[in-house]
C-alpha cells in the first residue's frame, strides 16, 4: 500500500497552490437549502414522544438484543497489519488489538460479549486514497456514476477493484463547477478484515476513514451493499422494527388529523350534494315558471281570437251561392281559402265588410276552369281578435 501513500503525498503537494485545497479534516459543504434550526425547532414537540416510545419498545428486548439494537455500536479501526476493537460500553475506551494474517482466527480471542454485534469500520488513512476533483456541475446528479466510469482516469485502480466515496467541498454557481473530494480504498488491502469480521458473526454498519478532526472520522461511508450482507436478516429485522415504531407512532399522531379530515370530507360532499339539489330546484322552477307563461300567453291568445265555428260561419255568411271554397286553412291568425268564385274581385269586397276579417288579399294569379267558366282564387284573410272588433 505504499504506492497510495505516495499518490496522498503527490496530491497533497499539487495541490498546495490550488484554490481547491482544502485540509482533510475541513467538512465545508454548501448547503442543501434545509434549515437544521427550523427542522430542529418543528420536530421538538414531538421528539420526547419518539425516545420514550423506542425506550420502552427497548424495554421488551431481551439484553442481547437490547445491545444489538443500541445506537453505540462496536468501534473497529484496521491498519495494514492489524484489527483494533473498541467496546462503546467500556467506561475506559480500552483496545483490543490482533495481527490481521492470513488464515487466522480473532473470534476465539476476543471476549464473548463484543461477539454478534454491529461495528462501524474506521480505515486507516494509509489504507485510502484521497484526491480532491473539479467537475461540471451538470454531472451532481450522477456523480457517483461518473466517478465509476472514470475511476482509472483519476486513480491508478479500475472500478472493480476499489470501493469509493466522495464528499462534496463547495458549488460554484457561476463557472458552473462543483469541487468534491474523492475517497478510494482497493479492496484487496481490506477485505481480509472484511473476512475476519464475517467469520465473527460482526455486521458493518459503515466503512469510514479516521481522520484527525472533532469526531475522529470523515463522515463519508465506503462500505457496498455485499460487505453487509453477512448478517443482513437481523439488519432486516432491525429495519423492520424500527420502520413498524415509527409507522404506529405516525399513526398515533396523525389519526386525529386523518379523523378530522375524514369528517371534513364527508361534510363537504354533504354540502356538495344540497347544493346540486338547490340548483336542481331553481332549475325546476325557472322552467315552470316559463311555461307558466307561455301557457298564460297561449290562453290570452285564445281567448282574444274568434273561435273556429265563428270563422266558418262568418265565412258561410259572406260567400254568395255563385262562389265555393275547396279548402279553409287556419293558421298564424289568418284563414286562407281557396275555391272558385263566378267573379273572385265581388267576394273579395264582400269579404272585407267582415267585422271578424281584415286585410283580404289575393295570394296567387286568378285562373280560369274551362269546364265551368269560373275564377280560380286564393284568398288570404286576417283574423280580428275582440280587442280589435269595433
Amino acid at each position: 500500500m505504499n504506492a497510495i501513500d505516495d499518490e496522498n503525498r503527490t496530491a497533497s503537494e499539487a495541490g498546495s497552490g490550488d484554490p481547491l485545497d482544502k485540509p482533510r479534516g475541513h467538512k465545508e459543504v454548501s448547503g442543501s437549502g434545509v434549515d437544521g434550526a427550523k427542522l430542529k425547532s418543528h420536530f421538538s414537540s414531538v421528539m420526547p414522544m419518539v425516545h420514550w416510545w423506542l425506550g420502552e419498545i427497548g424495554l421488551l428486548l431481551p439484553p442481547s438484543l437490547r445491545r444489538l439494537f443500541s445506537e453505540q455500536r462496536l468501534l473497529v479501526t484496521i491498519s495494514h497489519e492489524k484489527l483494533c476493537f473498541v467496546d462503546p460500553n467500556s467506561p475506559t475506551g480500552e483496545e483490543i488489538c490482533h495481527a490481521l494474517e492470513s488464515g487466522s482466527s480473532t473470534s476465539g480471542s476476543l471476549p464473548p460479549y463484543l461477539l454478534k454485534q454491529r461495528c462501524d469500520l474506521l480505515l486507516d488513512e494509509a489504507l485510502v486514497l484521497v484526491r480532491e476533483l473539479e467537475l461540471p456541475l451538470e454531472a451532481e446528479s450522477t456523480l457517483r456514476r461518473v466517478l465509476s466510469f472514470s475511476m482509472d482516469h483519476y486513480t491508478p485502480f479500475a472500478e472493480s477493484d476499489v470501493v469509493f466515496d466522495y464528499r462534496i467541498v463547495r458549488r460554484d454557481l457561476v463557472n458552473k463547477k462543483i469541487a468534491i473530494i474523492l475517497y478510494v480504498a482497493p479492496t484487496e488491502g481490506v477485505e481480509p478484515a472484511i473476512h475476519a469480521l464475517a467469520d465473527m458473526n460482526i455486521e458493518i454498519a459503515t466503512v469510514d476513514v479516521a481522520s484527525a478532526s472533532a469526531n475522529g472520522r470523515e463522515g463519508i461511508d465506503l462500505c457496498p451493499p455485499e460487505w453487509r450482507s453477512a448478517t443482513a436478516g437481523m439488519n432486516r429485522f432491525d429495519r423492520v422494527l424500527a420502520l413498524s415504531a415509527l409507522a404506529l407512532l405516525l399513526v398515533v399522531a396523525v389519526m386525529p388529523f386523518i379523523q378530522r379530515q375524514q369528517a371534513t370530507s364527508q361534510l363537504e360532499s354533504e354540502l356538495s350534494g344540497l347544493r346540486a339539489q338547490l340548483h336542481q330546484a331553481e332549475s325546476d322552477r325557472e322552467d315552470l315558471l316559463d311555461r307558466i307563461e307561455r301557457m298564460t300567453l297561449i290562453q290570452q291568445q285564445t281567448s282574444a281570437m274568434p273561435s273556429v265555428l265563428d270563422v266558418l260561419l262568418e265565412l258561410t255568411h259572406l260567400m254568395s251561392d255563385e262562389s265555393w271554397a275547396g279548402q279553409v286553412t287556419i293558421t298564424s291568425g289568418r284563414v286562407r281559402l281557396s275555391g272558385e268564385a263566378s267573379a273572385a274581385s265581388e267576394l273579395l269586397a264582400q269579404l272585407s265588410k267582415s267585422s271578424i276579417f281584415s286585410d283580404p288579399r289575393f295570394e296567387a294569379p286568378l285562373t280560369q276552369n274551362p269546364k265551368t267558366g269560373n275564377e280560380r282564387y286564393v284568398i288570404s284573410l286576417a283574423i280580428r281578435g275582440n280587442s280589435d272588433t269595433p
